[in-house]
């Protein structure tokens, strides 16, 4: 049988043990009733009703079945339902015996429904609410329509203020003020105790990820030192300093400081973005002109493509203005951009970057013609390790740091980026700079 959400999350198992809690507030509720009514009788100020007796043989029945179906979990929900309506019909027939609309014993209600709220959720405890007005607006309109016979106050059957009187008050005061306090103190005990745990285990996670940060950042640096010997070294080995270099050992020796080069780039991804889940990405801004980036960048595509053939496409508006912001993290983003267009370009394919000035800021945009982004994976592209096609198999390298990297860069930098793809038609990434003034 299909069931509401929110009942549902009443009677998961993890809130079984708040189940069994209602169940000895169930008892409670039994117990505090045959106290009164025993000291009402005794004292002549109710008078005994054996319908009282069977609406209260009625609620312990039940109340055992639930505690029955918890140990054995079966019918749950059937029999807490059960329950929660002869409580309610216990409860309403108490207040009929005792003066009906007059009736001293209405604070029960309250009892109740604190119990449902503290045990269940919202709409569970608004439904049974709804449950006890309609049952106590039926009792009131069969009393009033002559449907039902008016039972006198307590008082009036007491003949006055008598010591009975008194005695049954204070046992009712008793009850409808120590029931609920002591299932609210002591589920919330618990609640306390939970919160400390997560408390330390959220502390406990604060510590993991700070150390974690901290071992990045030192792995990260010592690599970085043998990748800058490497490259030195094949500088030095370009410039014959070891002795006559034939072509062959020369594109080698590109090759090399290729694959060095973009071993040290993975490696400044890796330590950015270790900063940024640490809260270390501290920019530091100056004066840059965005022609000597634009041009700094499509530098670098011509070690990027190696022997890779495609057409670098260069287009900077000349009129743009000096402006403010980190010229190093503003050439990783656009290196990490120009990395994945000359990765997915076809061969024989373009490559563009360019930059213009807009009433936003200064735009670079890093384009290809390569096979373009499906829409459902644009929300995506910019967590960290996701990769577009993410099978073993798949056709281009990568471990998805690069747009990771990229969003997060911009994000310190006060920058966005936007994405333009179409499945079969390339892709555009456009990084905005704000105007920022000089402090």
């Amino acid at each position: 049988m299909q069931v509401p959400g929110f009942v549902a999350e009443v009677f998961a198992p993890a809130n079984r043990p708040k189940l069994w809690w209602g169940i000895w507030a169930g008892y409670a509720v039994a117990a505090g009733f045959v106290l009164i009514a025993t000291i009402g009788v005794g004292f002549s100020v109710v008078p005994f009703s054996w319908a009282f007796v069977v609406l209260v043989l009625l609620k312990v029945a039940t109340n055992t079945a639930s505690a029955w179906a918890l140990r054995v979990d079966r019918l749950v929900m059937e029999t807490s339902t059960a329950n929660l309506l002869a409580d309610i019909a216990a409860m309403t027939g108490a207040i009929y015996w005792t003066g009906g609309v007059v009736s001293p014993l209405l604070p029960v209600y309250a009892i109740e429904i604190t119990v449902i709220a503290l045990l269940t959720n919202l709409q569970v405890t608004l439904q049974s609410a709804a449950l006890m007005l309609s049952a106590y607006g039926a009792m009131v309109f069969g009393t009033v329509m002559g449907w039902l016979p008016r039972h006198p106050h307590p008082m009036v059957t007491a003949g006055g203020i008598t010591p009975g009187l008194i005695a049954a008050y204070f046992a009712l005061a008793v009850f409808v003020v120590a029931v609920p306090t002591y299932f609210a103190a002591k589920i919330l005990a618990e609640l306390r105790l939970k919160q400390r745990a997560l408390e330390e285990t959220n502390a406990k996670l604060v510590e993991a990820g700070r150390q974690k940060s901290q071992f990045m950042a030192n792995v990260t640096h010592e690599l970085r030192t043998p990748i800058h010997g490497i490259c030195g070294l094949s500088d030095l080995v370009e410039t014959e300093v070891y002795g006559p270099v034939t072509e062959a050992q020369r594109e080698a020796q590109r090759d090399i400081r290729r694959g060095a080069q973009n071993l040290l780039r993975l490696i400044d991804d890796l330590l950015e973005l270790t900063r940024a889940d640490a809260g270390r990405l501290t920019p530091m801004f100056e004066r840059v002109a965005a022609k000597e980036v634009v041009e700094s960048c499509a530098e670098a595509v011509r070690w990027m493509r190696g022997t890779k053939p495609l057409d670098l496409d260069v287009r900077t508006q000349d009129s743009i203005p000096p402006f403010i912001t980190d010229p190093r993290r503003l050439k990783q983003m656009l290196l990490n951009l120009l990395a994945n267009a000359v990765k997915f370009s076809p061969e024989a394919g373009q490559v563009r970057i360019g930059a213009r000035e807009t009433e936003d800021g200064v735009v670079f945009e890093v384009a290809d013609d390569g096979p373009g982004i499906a829409p459902e994976q644009l929300p995506h592209i910019f967590e960290p390790f996701h990769q577009v096609d993410g099978s073993p198999e798949r056709e281009y390298g990568g471990v998805g740091l690069g747009l990771a990297v990229v969003q997060k860069l911009a994000e310190a930098l006060g920058a966005r980026v936007g994405v333009d793809s179409a499945v079969g038609r390339g892709t555009t990434f456009r990084i905005t700079i704000p105007r920022r003034e000089p402090s």
